[in-house]
This record gives C-alpha cells, structure tokens and sequence, in this order.
C-alpha cells in the first residue's frame, strides 16, 4: 500500500516526531499544487485508456515513483490520486498545514474524494495544539478511515475536540485505532455498544490506547471491554519519559485482563521509550502483571538491542522489541509488531504443553 509522507524526514532511523528533511514524496505532492503538469508520454498514446490506467495505477503503488505518476497529465493524475491518498502519514505541522490546504482549497476533487478514497491516515506531531482546528478539518474530510492513528503527546487535551464532544468522531468506524486515552471525554471513557448511539469502537479489531500518567486506571470503565466482540488485538502503550506511566500502563492492564474478550488473541503493554536507570527487568520480570498467557510485554528497539548485547537473554525471553511510534509510522513496521506478540504467546503456550506432557 502506497504511504504519502507529508513529512520532513532524515534517510536516518528517525528518533523523535518532527525531526526530519524533506522526502520526494513531500516535494511531489508540493509539484502538484504549485507546478504546471507535464505533457502526456507519447508512448501512451496508442494504449486504450483501461490498459494504461491499469499500468499508472500499479505503478503508483510503487513509492520510488508513486508522485511522479500525477505529474504525467492531468488524466492520469485523475486515475492515480486515489491510490496515492488511500495511506496518509504525516508527522510535522507543516505536513498537517499541507494536507489542510489540499483538502481546504482543491477544486479539481471531489468534494467527497477524501472521505471516499483515504482508508488508513495517521498523524504524528510533537507540537499538537496548535493543529487542533486542522486535525478536525482532516477528520472530517476523512470519516471512511479504516486505520485512524493520532499521536498526540501531552498532558491535556482540548475538551472542545473530544471523543463524545465533537461532532467529527461521530461517522468514524475503523477496524484499527491508535488515539490517546485522554482524547475521550469523561463521559466516553467506556467501550459500551449502543443501537442507539453508534461507536467508534463498534468494529475495531486492533486497538491502542495511549496510557498517560494523569488518567489512573479507575478513570476508565474496563468492564466495558468484553463487549467488542470483534476486538483480536489490544495494546496499552506509554509515552511519556518517565517510570510512573510504565507503572500506570501496568495498573490499566492489572484491571481490564478479567474482561478481556474471547475473541482477543494478544494483549501488549508497549514501554515506548526507556531511559538509562530505569529498572525495565525488575518491572517486567518481579512484577504481578497477569496469569493470562496472552499478555505481552514490549520495550523500545534501541533498549532490547543494548540489553541483548549487554545482559544476555532475558530481555529476549520476557519481552518482544517495537520501535517508537513515530519511527514505525516511518518504517510501515506496525504489522510486525503484532506478528513478533503472537508469536510470542504462541511459544508460550507451546513451552506450556510440553511441560505438561513431560508430567503426565
């Protein structure tokens, strides 16, 4: 799937949000708004329109070329646009500002081209509140989303663009979340399923929610959870650079387990960044975090590399590695997380039968 990365980004493995230079795909998607298009290559012009269709659509999938494709003509930038809009990432404000503008002020599209063509957008910025307003406008231009993920780190969030307050939630039905829990008004702190009054969980499968250390565990309804029926994979994931939200995350896990549904098949607690002295082993290993087999536990790349290297096998034994959030948005590594969880509960349960059939 193609990825546009309205982004300033280093060829580098990035380390934090917003840290980055401009990619191709930023400069072609400037090309299209600011830059005439390009005469149609003569080579095309003996092919029925079906066949070179076909042909610019799947090359658009590629993303050494996917922008180059619109600058062609203008009818073949008709013909690939909806591929190259179907996956959004973007992680500056300048990215979001873009994207507002594409949306705000684009003549040649569909009024509805967004909200018919975007199935996966994700959003990453260190400096959030000030895009609050066009963070809306992107939700709203984009409620068909089926992956909707938004990064947003900080302590407070704007109670008038809430998840139960603003209106531009009310449409969205994706099958994979990743919000923070403070995003959700006091009120929709809860995974309850309505006739009456649709959810946004209603057809989640995978979901994570950011844990903050100012929203405790009692400040969230986790009986509610055994109602998403559909839900397979859960993920409680810290942020901040600090010990107490690992801590937190922990607390959240310890009371929504007996809730888990039947459909779940792993449940993470990601630490997403770790600084030097933290004491992750003792946390993972001397902890009561749960009997049930399907929680797994999560640390950030660089920190089980080092451990790997320095203190041998236990971190390999207790945890699985992920990168930062902003790193795997980059890297499109979100799927191998999952693949490294289950395979972990997996083992487990396979190490589990063997010790068994050696008793018996």
């Amino acid at each position: 799937m193609p990825v546009i990365l309205i982004t300033v980004r280093s060829s580098s493995s990035p380390s934090t949000c917003g840290n980055t230079k401009a990619t191709p795909s930023a400069s072609a998607e400037m090309s299209i708004i600011d830059q005439p298009e390009l005469e149609a290559f003569p080579l095309f012009a003996d092919l029925p329109d079906d066949i070179a269709r076909s042909i610019f659509e799947l090359a658009a999938d590629d993303k050494n070329v996917d922008w180059e494709c619109a600058l062609v003509s203008k009818k073949v930038k008709q013909w690939v646009e909806p591929v190259l809009y179907k996956s959004i990432v973007i992680d500056s404000t300048a990215g979001m500002s873009g994207l507002c503008r594409t949306i705000q002020f684009h003549p040649s599209k569909d009024p509805h081209f967004f909200s018919l063509h975007v199935k996966r957008l994700s959003l990453s910025d260190t400096n959030w509140l000030p895009s609050c307003g066009q963070i809306i406008a992107i939700l709203e231009a984009c409620q068909s989303v089926k992956s909707l993920e938004l990064l947003m780190n900080y302590d407070i969030v704007k109670e008038d663009i809430q998840i139960g307050v603003h209106n531009a939630w009310h449409g969205i039905r994706p099958q994979i979340l990743t919000l923070p829990m403070l995003l959700f008004n006091p009120t929709h702190r809860h995974f309850r399923l309505s006739p009456n009054r649709p959810s946004l969980f209603v057809n989640v499968t995978h979901l994570e929610l950011f844990v903050n250390r100012t929203l405790g565990a009692g400040q969230w309804s986790w009986a509610s959870l055994s109602s998403l029926e559909a839900l397979t994979h859960l993920c409680l994931s810290s942020w901040n650079i600090d010990m107490e939200t690992a801590d937190v995350a922990r607390n959240h896990l310890t009371i929504a387990a007996p809730f888990f549904p039947p459909s779940l098949v792993v449940c993470a607690v990601a630490i997403r960044y770790i600084e030097l002295g933290w004491d992750i082993r003792q946390l993972v290993e001397k902890s009561d975090w749960t009997t049930d087999d399907r929680v797994v536990v999560a640390v950030a790349k660089d920190y089980y590399d080092a451990e790997l290297k320095s203190y041998g096998k236990w971190v390999a034994r207790a945890t699985i590695w992920r990168w930062d959030p902003c790193s795997e948005s980059y890297y499109d590594e979100w799927q191998g997380f999952w693949d490294r969880a289950e395979r972990m509960v997996k083992e487990r349960r396979e190490s589990a039968r063997l010790i068994a059939s050696k008793r018996a």
